[in-house]
């Protein structure tokens, strides 16, 4: 699974198929910070198919940018919903159905500091970019409405 702003997710499963799901984004409400969490009742979903290759070719890239070596820095930015117009989160994870991996990085302000995407991570994200726009052209994108996927539950579609 991927998701990046604004409240986008793409999810790449072994046998080649991908789902592409849009979350709602309400701007600016301080009543409800973690809007972003919440994934359920219908949203915009777009499937398609990819060659099993593309997935094996993603899962080496994932092996030779050392992705399970990046640093951890989900918990850093578990607050960090209360200033997401600051912070733009970008989460890779990957599911195994027994185990869960996931690596979340900042880009913008985080308190005083300025965070940005470490080298290896946007290259894998580079990646699952090509795969979501040779599946899904931008503009072009055939979509009707799914249940949103609570990642790590799913099985099929």
């Amino acid at each position: 699974m991927w998701d990046y702003p604004p409240n986008v997710s793409l999810y790449v499963y072994g046998d080649g198929r991908l789902i592409l799901q849009a979350y709602p984004v309400i701007e600016d409400d301080p009543d409800n910070p973690f809007v972003f969490t919440r994934r359920n009742g219908l949203v915009p979903t777009c499937k398609n198919k990819v060659a099993s290759d593309d997935v094996r070719a993603l899962i080496r890239l994932m092996i030779e940018k050392h992705f399970f070596d990046l640093p951890e820095k989900s918990f850093a930015y578990s607050t960090a919903a209360l200033e997401r117009r600051k912070l733009e989160l970008h989460t890779i994870a990957v599911d195994d159905g027994k185990d869960r991996a996931d690596r979340t990085f900042g880009v913008g302000k985080y308190g005083d500091r300025d965070e940005s995407l470490p080298a290896n991570f946007v290259a894998i994200e580079d990646a699952l970019a090509r795969m979501r726009d040779s599946a899904f052209p931008p503009g072009q994108r055939p979509c009707g409405l799914s249940l949103g996927i609570k990642f790590g539950s799913e099985t099929s579609d």
